[in-house]
């Protein structure tokens, strides 16, 4: 029999045996992945050698195996109450604070995010893109403000939704496909806990990421947004959308 399990490294620090709960919040459409955790510290020894800006990384899975959930980096620690709590975002946090000023002439719209982006400590997967901008000023604007502007003129050009997302320390920006073979089935009365039809499932501890399509009782859907929950066994709580 298999047995849900995790592994949680805060700081370099294995807090796995302590954790009594965690959240982790993604989204299809560029959000900043979120995460928060409670850990039992009863004699307030590990809450205080955590700190803004030290790395979070947790796995998941049973016990024959875990996979990557989240990595990303702790923007608070509260330690006033028995059960500490850790909130922490993705990578791309760090988007937020590259500010440009350039002029691209004769530019891909994927050339010039590819030079904004890699100012950033992200490794890069920028999908080619024929949209090409005879003059693009940017002025003192964020990363993720000339991101979002992009992304919306190549889907106005193209009618084809552009979507980011950012895992551990990979960001990926590419059209979106919904024609790709299911990565996963779920049936009534078999791995689905409650399903809500065209618009969530939940189910058990599973490896299906935003942007994956799933086939539910013999149709299609597009994972639009997923909360992944550790409490007693762990849940998934996939958005979807129809195809």
């Amino acid at each position: 029999m298999q047995y849900p399990s995790i592994k949680v490294l805060a700081n370099d620090t294995d807090i796995s045996s302590l954790v009594t709960n965690f959240e982790f919040s993604t989204s299809l459409y560029g959000e900043i992945n979120s995460f928060t955790l409670s850990f039992r510290d009863i004699e307030n020894v590990i809450a205080p050698t955590l700190s803004k800006g030290n790395t979070i990384n947790i796995q998941w899975g049973y016990d024959d195996g875990l996979n990557d959930l989240f990595e990303g980096v702790i923007i608070s620690v509260n330690s006033e109450k028995e059960d500490a709590q850790i909130k922490a975002l993705d990578y791309s946090i760090g988007l937020n604070s590259i500010f440009i000023s350039n002029t691209f002439i004769e530019e891909t719209a994927s050339n010039i995010l590819t030079t904004i982006l890699g100012e950033s400590s992200l490794e890069l997967d920028i999908e080619g893109s024929d949209l090409t901008y005879k003059v693009f000023p940017i002025f003192n604007e964020s990363a993720v403000s000339v991101l979002k502007k992009i992304t919306k003129d190549v889907k106005a050009y193209t009618g084809i939704s552009q979507v980011y997302t950012t895992t551990h320390n990979f960001f990926t920006w590419k059209a979106l496909d919904t024609t790709t073979t299911p990565v996963m089935t779920f049936t009534t009365g078999e791995n689905i806990i409650s399903w809500v039809e065209g618009k969530s499932l939940t189910t058990l501890i599973v490896t299906v990421l935003v942007g994956d399509v799933i086939e539910v009782n013999d149709s299609n859907y597009l994972v639009e947004s997923a909360m992944y929950k550790w409490k007693d066994g762990g849940r998934v709580i996939l958005g979807v959308s129809t195809i």
